[in-house]
């Protein structure tokens, strides 16, 4: 079992795993990390080579890292007290530290937390379908692009993008098409999913873990994607992976067709259940 896990850098998964597993998270103080481990009763540490020394001292665990500045810090205090080191390869890179440590591939870092109890999709008050994109809004992502395709949709539709960035990028966007835009922080986003018959998912974030895919899929929420990086959540049966040319054709095929979304929907969370972060293991 891993014991150790250092997630400076907020990266959500990382922090999935500490909350399951109840491992120990080592970041900088006052910062998101801090916060978001106060609020769901994750221990935590502040970083420094002292305490990442104490700790290891006592225990001799495995230091399971994601950055190549903490792998450093954690390779030497491997050196002095004899733990081993893992690093999660999240942004794909590789540095010369990894050739005296254990990384774990991207392949492996797919999970996410399934609801206590399979959520019924909320209802409606209105009868178009409804498409969201949950994303931040920054140039990288393709939103302008992914947005642009939605003006040849037959289908009536106002689309909802959930997420915060760059406001002048809404403001681009919903020249093309009108958009509902969330950017506050939600309470609930599982229940907030729920309500939602398609995703729509155009580029993976920072972390390339495309967890919003996994999150949706746990909530009965087909997905579309035209991110590559997706292709291990998807088979078909609950989802699709498109070139960015196809959305129209596909989201317009699938949205009049409830019966076909129904069936992707039971087995979206089917798919879901199989990347339960009490199922992975690094």
């Amino acid at each position: 079992m891993l014991d150790y896990t250092n997630i400076t850098g907020a990266a959500s998964p990382m922090l999935t795993l500490a909350k399951a597993n109840g491992y120990p998270v080592f970041a900088k103080s006052s910062g998101s990390v801090e916060s978001f481990c106060k609020k769901f009763g994750i221990r935590f540490r502040s970083l420094s080579l002292f305490s990442l020394l104490l700790y290891a001292s006592s225990s001799k665990p495995t230091l399971l890292t994601v950055r190549s500045k903490e792998t450093i810090i954690c390779c030497i205090v491997a050196l002095i007290t004899g733990a081993k080191v893992k690093r999660v390869n999240l942004n794909l890179k590789t540095y010369f530290i990894d050739r005296f440590i254990e990384t774990v591939p991207l392949e492996k870092t797919g999970w996410v937390e399934i609801p206590e109890k399979t959520m019924e999709k909320a209802g409606k008050t209105e009868n178009l379908p409804s498409l969201v994109v949950v994303s931040r809004l920054k140039r990288e992502r393709k939103l302008e692009v992914l947005f642009k395709k939605l003006v040849n949709l037959r289908t009536r539709i106002e689309p909802t993008l959930i997420g915060g960035g760059d406001e002048k990028i809404y403001e681009r966007i919903s020249c093309h098409v009108p958009v509902k835009w969330v950017r506050d922080k939600m309470d609930d986003f599982y229940r907030t999913l729920t309500s939602f018959d398609l995703l729509l998912y155009p580029s993976a974030g920072s972390d390339k873990s495309c967890r919003t895919v996994l999150e949706a899929m746990a909530c009965g929420v087909p997905v579309v994607s035209t991110e590559p990086l997706t292709k291990r959540y998807l088979t078909g049966h609950e989802g699709m992976l498109v070139d960015l040319e196809h959305i129209p054709v596909l989201v317009d095929r699938l949205i009049s067709l409830p019966s076909l979304l129904k069936k992707m929907s039971l087995n979206a969370l089917k798919r879901a259940r199989r990347f339960s972060v009490e199922r992975v293991r690094l």
